[in-house]
């Protein structure tokens, strides 16, 4: 397979509005969308969208033009081969029957960026912010608005209730050009040309875009997608002699935009917050996903394994050996800053100075007549404990989405969520990257230098995107474990040994977990047990002295969602 990119222009009519970001007005009840950097854009879900829905009523009036002339046969398959393709470039709806379809994610093969809107900088075109109330006086950053009222179905009058105010951004009849693009896989440029020309079918039985669907907002005037390009052959910058014989790689990685990464939504809220951290799992599963499609492997999320090792020419050992691979966490960190080390939960804040609790065995005395405090709640200060310890806080967005119902072209009851982004960048607007390593050590001596320099190629190759909105990012492949902000010191110091965990571990069974239980047994049993070896018929090495640690329980989410118990 190969991927290809093509250029897309539309000029829209003012007055437009795409409303996802939250509002920082007061009093506004809508504004336009507005990307990390503050430009306004339309979001590429938006565009999808849309595309979607016209090109489903397209195969529907096609279908029912040739229902008198084809047989009920042909007429079957026709619907089916329709509406498959569409789910092959835009990806299963969430409620597409998952009991026989399964539950395994099928994500759409097409890829919309954001579209940046421009127009020329004029009082007809475009609104923005409203001019100061004079010179040399404070600046008036509120934004140009819109009133929008609903009519009563009955009295013909504005209804109550329902007077609303919106960002003006661009003035009734401004010419808005909007830029994006669209990267896809296929087999040839025929292949991709049969894309693009569907794709401008879609825009061309588009009449409106934005979230009003008022006379007037919106209006697609017209759009152009240009000729695919195929993205040339990535050669990957790897010298054969460049890898050391060490069992570790690292990862730096940069996305290009803000990422959504995991989260759970509660049967509470409409609100998922994005995980800062990206699990090893996720960079695995993206990482399995890319080479799957670069070699046209359908679905993408099937694993590896030594039987499917002929599919990959170039990457049998790593498919063979992929289960072998272990992957931590990569951690936010500021660019060219070392890997955070995650800090020990028995640390303690004593007004302004810093303590571990770990080794005291006896009462401590008040600090300035003051509790110490565990769990510190950094709202209250700078985060001095996190600084030290290399960790860095990507900035957050809030971004709201809905799915449109198909008849009434609103809001589906019960789907409208609001996204928690990380951004590539931190408040004071420094770059951000998470780091990883890569651990061979599992895998065989006699093939752990190949697939080292297969793995390496990989990630180079085909691993180009992560999270749950497939977000494009940047990697940079090294050898050899990144350097850690805080070094560790001697395993054993005086008969002790203190191991701080760097991510969640499962250690208990949760059917042994019950209120009010002593921890310590349980705790003592799974170290016992863990420092017996692989085997678990040696001698018991470690005898666990005391703990700091907090439980959760996770898992189950796929059997509650579409199950319901």
């Amino acid at each position: 397979m190969k991927q290809y990119s093509a250029q897309i222009a539309m000029t829209v009519l003012g007055p437009l509005l795409t409303a996802s970001t939250g509002v920082e007005q007061y009093g506004l009840q809508r504004a336009f969308h507005r990307n990390s950097r503050n430009e306004p854009v339309i979001p590429a879900s938006h565009i999808k969208g849309k595309l979607r829905v016209a090109l489903e009523e397209l195969a529907t009036t096609e279908i029912v033009q040739t229902e008198e002339s084809a047989s009920s046969e042909t007429l079957e398959k026709s619907k089916y081969g329709i509406a498959n393709q569409i789910t092959k470039w835009f990806g299963r709806r969430s409620d597409d029957n998952p009991q026989e379809q399964g539950y395994e994610p099928a994500p759409g093969m097409l890829y919309f960026s954001d579209f940046s809107c421009q127009v020329v900088a004029s009082e007809q075109a475009h609104a923005g912010k409203s001019q100061g109330k004079a010179e040399g006086s404070k600046k008036d950053d509120t934004l140009r608005r819109r009133a929008r009222i609903a009519i009563h179905a009955k009295a013909r009058t504005a209804a109550e209730n329902q007077l609303r105010e919106v960002e003006d951004y661009f003035k009734s009849g401004a010419q808005i050009h909007c830029t994006g693009s669209v990267t896809f896989y296929a087999e040839n440029l025929e292949s991709a040309l049969r894309t693009t020309a569907m794709l401008q079918s879609g825009f061309t039985w588009l009449a409106t875009l934005g979230a009003e669907k008022g006379i007037g907002f919106g209006r697609l005037q017209q759009a152009r997608i240009d000729m695919p390009i195929e993205k040339p052959p990535k050669v990957s910058s790897l010298k054969d002699d460049a890898l050391h014989e060490s069992t570790g790689l690292h990862l730096r990685i940069r996305p290009r935009e803000p990422i959504m990464v995991g989260g759970v939504k509660s049967q509470r809220t409409n609100f998922v917050v994005s995980e800062k951290i990206l699990s090893g799992g996720l960079i695995k599963g993206a990482l399995t996903a890319g080479l799957n499609r670069g070699h046209g492997v359908l679905p993408l999320h099937r694993e590896f394994s030594g039987e499917h090792a002929h599919e990959f020419p170039n990457f049998r050992n790593l498919v063979t050996h992929f289960e072998n691979i272990r992957i931590t966490h990569a951690v936010p960190a500021l660019k060219n800053h070392p890997r955070p080390v995650t800090f020990p939960i028995s640390a303690i804040k004593c007004g302004a100075h810093y303590a571990d609790t770990a080794l005291c065995t006896d009462a401590f005395p008040l600090f300035n007549n003051e509790a110490p405090q565990y769990f510190i709640d950094w709202k209250s200060g700078t985060d001095e404990l996190e600084t030290i310890f290399g960790y860095a806080k990507p900035k957050e967005i809030f971004v709201t989405r809905t799915e449109i119902d198909d008849k009434s072209r609103r809001a589906q009851e019960r789907n409208l969520y609001t996204y928690s982004y990380c951004c590539p960048e931190d408040r004071h607007e420094r770059p951000i990257e998470w780091i990883c390593n890569v651990d061979f050590s599992e895998v065989p001596a006699t093939a752990r230098r190949q697939v080292k320099i297969e793995f390496f190629k990989a990630v180079e190759l085909y691993l180009d995107r992560l999270g749950k909105r497939n977000s494009p990012v940047e990697i940079d492949v090294g050898d050899d474990r990144f350097p850690p902000a805080q070094a560790g010191g001697d395993l054993i110091r005086d008969g002790l040994a203190i191991i701080t965990l760097q991510a969640d571990a499962v250690m208990l069974a949760p059917e042994s977990v019950e209120p009010g239980k002593n921890m310590l047994p349980l705790y003592e049993a799974f170290w016992a047990e863990l420092s017996r070896g692989e085997d678990k018929t040696g001698p018991q090495s470690l005898e666990l002295v005391d703990f700091y640690a907090h439980q959760t329980f996770k898992g189950g989410y796929v059997y509650h969602r579409y199950l319901g118990m």
